[in-house]
Parts: C-alpha cells; sequence; structure tokens
C-alpha cells in the first residue's frame, strides 16, 4: 500500500506513545492506541488529532506500577472501549473514557485472568480474552458472564505458549 500519514512521533506530543501494542477503530470512526509502557490508551479522531486518553480507574491501579500497563483494546458494539491490564483486570470505559467496570481478577479458574493481553468482541457481543500467562482463550457473554474457556500450555494443536493476540470476524 501507499504510505498516507503517521501521528504520535514527537517526544514533546500528548500524543508520543511508548510502546504501543494494539490498536482498535470505534464506531467514531475514532483510533484508539494502547500504549503499555505509559499504561494507558490514546483516543484520536480519524485524521490522528489528539483527543484524549484513557488509564486505569484510580481505585484500581497497582502499587507496583508494571502492572498497570496497558496490554489490549477493543470496542463493544455499544461504543464502550474496553481495556486489558497486565494487573489481570479487565476494565471498561464509556465512548468518552469514564470508567464503567471492572472485570477478572488474578487466578486460573473460569474467569480470572494472568494478565489480559487481547480482547476481541464478536457480532453477538461476546468478548474473546486471551488469558496469556495461563496459556489459553476465555470467551464472556455480552454481560460479562463466563461461557468457555479453550487451549491449555503447550506446542500441539489445540495448545498455546503464552499467546498475544485474537481477532474475531
Amino acid at each position: 500500500g501507499e504510505f498516507i500519514s503517521s501521528f504520535g512521533t514527537r517526544p514533546s506530543d500528548r500524543a508520543c506513545f511508548n510502546g504501543p501494542s494494539a490498536i482498535a477503530i470505534d464506531h467514531l470512526n475514532r483510533i484508539l492506541v494502547c500504549d503499555q509502557w505509559n499504561g494507558t490508551v490514546r483516543v484520536f479522531d480519524q485524521d490522528g488529532k489528539y483527543l484524549f486518553t484513557i488509564e486505569s480507574e484510580a481505585s484500581l491501579k497497582s502499587p507496583d506500577p508494571s502492572l498497570n500497563r496497558t496490554s489490549g483494546v477493543a470496542v463493544d458494539k455499544d461504543n464502550n472501549i474496553i481495556i486489558g491490564f497486565w494487573s489481570s483486570t479487565i476494565q471498561v470505559f464509556d465512548q468518552d473514557g469514564k470508567f464503567i467496570r471492572s472485570v477478572g481478577s488474578v487466578g486460573s479458574g473460569e474467569g480470572p485472568f494472568m494478565t489480559a493481553t487481547s480482547i476481541a468482541v464478536d457480532l453477538q457481543g461476546n468478548h474473546v480474552v486471551v488469558d496469556r500467562n495461563n496459556h489459553r482463550v476465555q470467551v464472556f457473554d455480552k454481560d460479562w458472564n463466563f461461557v468457555s474457556i479453550f487451549g491449555s500450555k503447550g506446542k500441539s494443536p489445540g495448545s498455546f505458549f503464552y499467546p498475544v493476540a485474537v481477532c474475531v470476524d
């Protein structure tokens, strides 16, 4: 393809990135960039103009700064912004960046995560989440009720070894 433009590269710019790791486009055609080392998701218009930044809900921030890193971003059918954090939580924000809820905790059962690194939302509104350090993918319905798990640690078919991304069509 042909290069069109870029943004987020000037260190003095509020939109400068420090480890961009995921990207999503919302229903308003805004560009959401998961900036893991800054622990934020930065929101831009379709021309790359900086609009605002989303950070972890203050009450959910870990005393360990490394756990406040963002790891994935997705948008649901209601244009809510869904962000995965290294602290093993997923946080949901409205389209203006206002905190709605938190999902998950540290663990290995049905529902908890060991680092939610990637999130996708299918056409039915199900949330598909890569649970990296548990070597699996978890599926939740539109209300975040647990549906299923697939995968386990390994290198054989149907197994994962630290999966990092998921996509649905």
